[in-house]
């Protein structure tokens, strides 16, 4: 009650009253002058400046006067705010009992006139929250436009009070910090990576049908390559002996089958005798094969017990390392392989189906030169020449494995190439410890003008009829293109059939500055990088030629 009276509004502050406070009547703290108008007049003007006026009474006492009831509730709410005032300090106990004292009954005429009439100034003043209301400022409240009414109204006590809403205190809103500013450039606000839409459309659909379908035409279309390979469903009939070595590699043993036409692809023949453990069920020998057998089929025609083999005599036959074409095929007709000029009609004019024999003329008896390599290989007695020769061509092919092919095409030169100095430095070394260096000579008198001829004895020594232990003056001139004294640079071909030690040597040859070398005593080769040195050792006890 006490807050109530202290919050009540002045005249001033009427219009900033909420339309929700309300003031029940006979409970107001208006001082006794406003007492002059009638309830009515003071309800109709409270209600036009926004305060709802009720009038409670409770249930079971009797009515009471209007002006009588009034006037008590003032009274006592004005001797409750007074001294509470005084308790607080606000005002002092004379000016409490000089207010008190004034408060007489104002229902006649005179008493509120005598209301009027200026006080006695009181040693402090009165707070100035309290508000004299006249009939002046009940008429002027009463000119006033009611403020708009507001949506919601606040429900009231059962007992009558004055509602007034909570003023919240106005804190100081913090300062606004100020974000810095930032420079921003187009990476920043753009997003890294476009999102992604799963909505690929009928366009989409259909080219994943379509990538669905090739991949599966593509895919079918293999396997039936495979499938007519290993069950050798549509293949043209051939018959071709095959060798099988002691070692029992299915390495060469596939590349024979391929290379006479029995199979189409080497690599799955591979993986399916590996597959069905074929190195433990072939036995070494020589088998007659024919395609129309699939590759389970093949691989137990390759044993000794089963119908299908024909067996015949068979004969090892070792073909030593630097031996020419001829050479070697009078190793052969010495263990009754083949006859002599048989083999050599067949080397000149066979057509054999090996991709390193294109664009070799036929006619030549020595145009295999270089490719028989040389082994330890096991033959029918007596075989056909084609097969004999087969046989080193397909170990040859097999050697050529695709490091030594990458080899031969990062060297500059070609195969023939590679295997005609592969040859020379078969003849010409004493030792495998010299073989790349040999090499490394023969490469720079190939790239060199000052000494653009080889002068290789071993040469010489092709182009005559039969070997010589020593060369003579006559020898270096004969006229032939394997003269390396007479002709610059290669002779047409290999002059033998290198083993693997040569070629790989010719294939990385050391990186020296020698042009010369000359056979010593001891049988290996010294070298020197001019012509003195070289004269000079070839006229001292040292030189073994």
């Amino acid at each position: 009650m006490k807050e109530n009276l202290k919050n009540l509004p002045k005249a001033e502050d009427a219009q900033e009253a909420s339309p929700a406070e309300s003031v029940a009547v006979g409970e107001t703290s208006l001082p006794a002058a406003a007492r002059r108008a009638t309830d009515a007049e003071l309800a109709h003007a409270l209600q036009r400046f926004g305060w709802r006026v009720t009038e409670r009474k409770k249930p079971g006492k009797p009515e009471r006067d209007e002006a009588e009831d009034f006037t008590a509730v003032f009274r006592k709410l004005e001797e409750e705010t007074l001294t509470s005032e005084a308790e607080a300090g606000e005002a002092s106990p004379d000016s409490v009992s000089a207010i008190l004292s004034q408060g007489e009954d104002v229902s006649t005429p005179a008493k509120a006139e005598a209301a009027e009439s200026p006080a006695e100034p009181l040693s402090e003043p009165v707070r100035e929250e309290t508000h004299i209301f006249t009939q002046e400022d009940i008429s002027a409240l009463a000119e006033q436009p009611p403020p708009p009414p507001r949506p919601r109204e606040r429900k009231v006590s059962n007992a009558p009070t004055v509602v007034r809403p909570e003023r919240k205190s106005k804190a100081s809103p913090a300062p606004k910090r100020e974000a810095p500013a930032v420079e921003y450039r187009e990476r920043d606000y753009m997003p890294i990576r476009r999102r992604r839409s799963y909505r690929t459309g009928l366009r989409g659909g259909l080219m994943y049908f379509g990538f669905v379908i090739c991949v599966s035409v593509i895919l079918a279309s293999v396997g039936w390559l495979a499938a007519d390979d290993v069950l050798s469903l549509n293949k043209d009939i051939v018959e071709a002996e095959i060798f099988v070595g002691e070692d029992r590699d299915m390495e060469q043993v596939s590349a024979e089958l391929y290379n006479k036409g029995l199979i189409r692809y080497r690599p799955l023949f591979r993986f399916f005798a590996k597959l069905v453990n074929a190195e433990t069920k072939v036995d070494p020998g020589v088998y007659t094969i024919s395609s129309r057998l699939d590759y389970n089929a093949m691989i137990h025609a390759m044993q000794k017990d089963d119908s299908a083999v024909e067996e015949r005599a068979t004969v090892t036959v070792m073909i030593p390392e630097g031996k020419t074409l001829k050479q070697t095929f009078q190793i052969l007709a010495e263990h009754g392989v083949c006859p002599y000029e048989t083999l050599l009609e067949c080397a000149a004019s066979h057509e054999f189906d090996f991709d390193f024999l294109e664009g070799l003329p036929y006619g030549e008896d020595n145009r295999l030169e270089g490719y028989l390599f040389p082994d330890t290989y096991e033959f029918f007695a007596p075989s056909q020449p084609e097969e004999a020769i087969g046989k080193f061509l397909s170990n040859f092919s097999a050697k050529m494995n695709t490091e030594m092919k990458q080899k031969v095409e990062e060297s500059g030169y070609s195969l023939r190439e590679i295997l005609t100095v592969a040859s020379l430095i078969e003849m010409e070394a004493g030792s495998d410890t010299e073989r790349a260096t040999i090499a490394s000579v023969i490469f720079n008198r190939l790239s060199s003008s000052a000494y653009p001829y080889l002068q290789v004895d071993a040469t010489i020594q092709y182009a005559l009829e039969e070997r010589k232990p020593t060369l003579t003056s006559e020898d270096l001139e004969i006229d032939s293109p394997y003269n390396t004294y007479k002709y610059p640079g290669l002779p047409p071909g290999p002059i033998a059939n290198p083993g693997m030690a040569s070629i790989r040597a010719a294939l990385s040859p050391e990186t020296t500055g020698y042009y010369f070398y000359a056979l010593n005593k001891h049988g290996t080769h010294n070298f020197f990088t001019t012509m003195s040195q070289f004269e000079y050792f070839v006229y001292s006890s040292d030189f073994g030629g």
